[in-house]
C-alpha cells in the first residue's frame, strides 16, 4: 500500500454493485477485481469462512462466560467438570476452527485475486488472529491445565493462588477474544489500510 497521487481504490461493496473509492487524495494504491458474485467456489469458501469464524468467536466467547460462571458458585468439582469442558471444546471447536478459517481465508482470497500481504485488512486480519493464536498456545491454554489440576488436586484449594492464576487466563483469554474480534471487524469492514 502506498504510492503517489491520481490511482483509486477499486472494489465492490456490495455483490452486485461494482464502486470506485479513492483513497485520501488519491494516495492509496490498491486495485483489485474482485467477483464477489461469481463462482460457486468462492461462494463455497466464504459460507465455510464465515461458519467458522462464528463456531470459533461463539466457543472462545462463550468459554469465558462459563468459567467465570463456574468461579461464583465456589464449588471446586462444579469449577473442575467447567475447565475439563472448556479444554475439550478447545480440542473440539477452536484448535479445528483455525484450521478451517485459515484454509478457506486464504483459498477464497486467492479466488478472487486478492493478494494476502498486499491487501491491508487480510494481512492486518491475519496479523490480529495470529496474535490470538500465540496468546492462546502461550498462555491460555498452559493456565487452563495448570488451574484444572490445581482444582483436582485433594486437599484445599488455594484460594488466593486459583484467583491469581484465573485473573491472569481471563486477561489472556480476553485478549486472545479481542484480537479476532478485531480481525472479524476488518473483514466486515474492509478498510483501505
Amino acid at each position: 500500500m502506498g504510492g503517489t497521487g491520481g490511482i483509486s481504490e477499486t472494489r465492490e461493496i456490495s455483490d452486485d454493485h461494482p464502486a470506485d473509492v479513492s483513497g485520501v487524495a488519491g494516495r492509496f494504491v490498491w486495485h483489485a477485481t474482485v467477483d464477489h458474485s461469481g463462482g460457486p467456489v468462492y461462494q463455497l469458501l466464504r459460507v465455510i469462512h464465515v461458519f467458522a469464524v462464528i463456531v470459533f468467536m461463539g466457543n472462545i466467547i462463550t468459554g469465558l462466560f462459563w468459567k467465570m460462571h463456574a468461579d461464583a458458585t465456589k464449588n471446586e468439582t462444579i469449577m473442575a467438570h467447567t475447565m475439563r469442558g472448556l479444554i475439550r471444546a478447545d480440542r473440539w471447536f477452536t484448535v479445528p476452527g483455525v484450521v478451517v478459517i485459515t484454509v478457506a481465508g486464504i483459498l477464497a482470497a486467492v479466488k478472487a485475486g486478492l493478494p494476502l500481504l498486499g491487501t491491508g485488512w487480510i494481512l492486518w486480519s491475519i496479523v490480529a488472529f495470529s496474535l490470538s493464536g500465540v496468546a492462546f498456545m502461550w498462555k491460555v491454554a498452559p493456565l487452563q491445565k495448570r488451574l484444572l489440576r490445581m482444582l483436582e488436586t485433594e486437599g484445599t484449594l488455594d484460594w488466593a493462588r486459583y484467583r491469581s492464576q484465573s485473573l491472569q487466563w481471563e486477561l489472556w483469554g480476553l485478549f486472545a477474544t479481542l484480537t479476532p474480534a478485531a480481525a472479524v471487524a476488518l473483514m466486515i469492514w474492509k478498510p483501505a489500510i
